[in-house]
């Protein structure tokens, strides 16, 4: 059984359903009814979960990030590929943005220990970024979009000492913004229609971040 840690709604190629991470190290999708679909072992902890078009063969995807690395599951319950290969890397966040110009999106994953990770469908790394490797950088959160003046998409990464990263598609850093705690959750919304999309962050408190009214 296990207790749930996290949970996405999605349509697969089959049926609208659920898809939850559980403790210790399981994926698992139910249906409207609460009956279990599926579930695969990914052998490691989960710490994120989300669904999107990451393979150009499958539709939907459930993508999940472990302390071992990322599993890219299909609707059926079938593992499609893990990154790394070989070895592991402690992923604790995933996003999606188009980096590569492919019709799928990249899986944009961040690390324990503040690296940021752009991973195509092969899998392969686009690019890798390196943040700053003072303790407490682990990045927890990450979410794409029109964020700021920059030609976008951008990408924000949500770091346990509190900062909230700014990079552009191709990894490049951008700008860094202090909070007072640990950013936990990161998303995003048309708040302000005039000025692209502002960022909802949850730490200590909720916050609503407009990147497009900071100064230059």
């Amino acid at each position: 059984n296990g207790f749930m840690t996290r949970g996405r709604s999605y349509v697969s190629n089959i049926r609208s359903e659920i898809v939850v991470s559980k403790f210790p190290s399981v994926v698992a999708a139910y249906n409207s009814s609460d009956s279990k679909l599926w579930n695969y072992s990914t052998s490691d902890r989960p710490y994120d979960i989300k669904v999107a078009d990451v393979d150009p063969n499958t539709g939907n995807e459930v993508v999940s990030a472990t302390k071992g690395g990322i599993y890219v599951i299909d609707s059926r319950g079938n593992i499609i590929n893990s990154f790394p290969e070989s070895g592991d890397i402690w992923f604790r966040s995933l996003g999606f943005t188009q980096v590569s110009g492919e019709p799928e999106e990249e899986i944009i994953g961040g690390t324990d220990s503040g690296e940021i990770y752009a991973i195509n469908s092969t899998p392969s790394t686009v690019w890798q970024t390196d943040l700053d490797s003072s303790d407490s950088t682990a990045v927890l959160s990450i979410v794409s979009g029109n964020l700021s003046k920059e030609s976008g998409p951008e990408i924000a990464a949500g770091l346990e000492n509190g900062s909230i990263v700014l990079l552009n598609s191709q990894g490049t850093v951008i700008d860094s913004y202090a909070r007072n705690s640990a950013i936990d959750s990161l998303d995003t919304g048309q708040v302000d229609s005039m000025n692209g999309e502002e960022l909802g962050l949850s730490s200590s408190k909720a916050e609503i971040f407009n990147l497009y009214n900071l100064p230059e």
